[in-house]
């Protein structure tokens, strides 16, 4: 296992990653990543709430990738 902090331009900080040895990222450690959905909870809710609340609900499957996190 490796850990890795990577910069998140969501978060505006470090977020830490830990990898296995085939580089596979089997845990990310942040405040705003949300495990059950692997998304990040700050993209989610500038969807759901901001102005792209008119076209994004977040039971269509397309839009929740656009709320995923990149460093999962």
């Amino acid at each position: 296992m490796a850990l890795k902090s990577t910069w998140c331009p969501v978060l505006q900080g470090y977020v830490t990653r830990v990898t296995d040895p085939a580089g596979c990222v089997a845990a990310v450690f942040c405040a705003e990543f949300d495990r059950t959905t692997h998304t990040c909870r700050m993209k989610r809710e500038a969807y759901e709430y901001a102005t792209f609340s008119a076209r994004a609900t977040f039971d269509d499957t397309g839009n929740d990738r656009l709320a995923r996190c990149p460093m999962s």
